[in-house]
């Protein structure tokens, strides 16, 4: 077993802290896929899902794998990594850019507990300056617990909106959404009927998932010019980690295809009976027909056959969310910094995150446009 640090906590030395520096502990393996059970934690917290990212991207970081144990082993994990960002050591939560909500995982028994004595940890600035957690959603426990810190900054990254899905059929749904809306949509889908024989099929496993690949890497470099080595590097990974979430039932996609050949995809999660979005790409070619409205909305007839209450339609606030048939804003997501409030290069870095980096992007778009 690797070498790992305890941190006794503040009056109850039942709970401890155990941090694990790498994936490869089979003790670590075993608790986490067992807490994914029990804790209905979102696939994005899964061991499958973020052990395949850290072996490919996390090379440069230092991985700090935050436990609670008690006599019954490990019964909370919370993943970070340290970074250090021009002389600025950050302890962030991961993983990075392929994540789309964060939380601890716990004993239902103990959730509470838990979630204070990984915070607790975390303030103690052990190693680091400063603590990012990213793509935390208003309504879990952690960031009720995180409005309790005194120095901590909260940005929000994100509304999300989500699609009510329950209806007796689709066409009480179209009844129920605006006029115009309905009638837009209908006019594309029967002009696109008239170019050939065109249906929604579902990825449901990794085979699925493997025999779409290629076609959707098509529609990702029509629609975005190239596929980079990164990009390529991202593909690899999210085949290992979103195909062992199909094989546990907790992914779902859909593939529009027209006489046979794919021209978009929308891949996402199933979670508490609700289908959340994660990637939607369409082939440009035929953007006069909206794809994303067209395999949206068979998406949503889908759910509403197969009894999925809602339809999450992912982080990434952009207008055409929004606009999408009855959809509604229900919750946000935020990056919550922590700092250490004795520390000058911590407060420096986010006045660059808050300040700096919005005004340069703003001045950026004005050039370019």
């Amino acid at each position: 077993m690797l070498k790992t640090d305890f941190f006794k906590m503040i009056n109850d030395d039942n709970f401890s802290i155990r941090i694990f520096n790498s994936f490869n502990d089979d003790n670590l393996k075993e608790a986490w896929i067992k807490l994914e059970i029990g804790s209905n934690a979102f696939p994005q917290m899964y061991y499958e899902w973020i052990e395949p990212w850290w072996k490919r991207k996390g090379i440069d970081n230092k991985l700090h794998i935050i436990t609670v144990v008690n006599n019954d082993g490990i019964i909370a994990i919370a993943p970070f990594c340290i970074r250090n960002i021009f002389g600025i050591r950050l302890l962030e939560t991961i993983p990075k850019h392929f994540g789309d909500f964060f939380d601890f995982i716990s004993v239902n028994d103990y959730s509470s507990l838990c979630y204070r004595r990984i915070l607790d940890y975390c303030y103690t600035f052990k190693n680091w300056n400063l603590v990012r957690l990213n793509q935390i959603n208003s309504t879990t426990t952690l960031f009720a617990q995180l409005c309790k810190a005194s120095n901590a900054v909260f940005i929000k990254s994100s509304d999300l909106v989500y699609t009510n899905t329950i209806y007796k059929d689709i066409d009480q749904f179209l009844n129920a959404i605006p006029k115009k809306q309905r009638n837009e949509y209908k006019r594309r889908l029967k002009r696109f009927k008239e170019l050939g024989n065109i249906e929604l099929k579902t990825i449901q496993t990794f085979n699925d998932y493997n025999r779409y690949e290629s076609a959707m890497k098509n529609i990702y470099i029509k629609r975005w010019g190239t596929m980079s080595k990164k990009n390529d590097l991202v593909f690899e990974y999210r085949k290992e980690s979103y195909g062992k979430c199909l094989d546990k039932k907790k992914a779902l996609g859909f593939i529009l295809t027209l006489d046979d050949v794919p021209v978009a995809y929308r891949l996402g999660f199933l979670h508490n009976d609700i289908f959340v979005s994660w990637k939607l790409v369409y082939n440009p070619e035929y953007s006069k027909f909206s794809l994303g409205n067209l395999i949206s909305l068979m998406s949503i007839e889908y759910a509403i056959k197969f009894r999925i209450r809602a339809i999450n339609n992912g982080v990434g606030d952009y207008a055409y969310k929004r606009d999408w048939f009855n959809n509604l804003i229900r919750d946000s997501n935020y990056s919550i910094y922590i700092r250490k409030k004795t520390s000058l290069v911590s407060l420096i870095y986010i006045f660059i995150q808050l300040k700096l980096k919005p005004l340069l992007k703003k001045m950026l778009y004005k050039v370019r446009k």
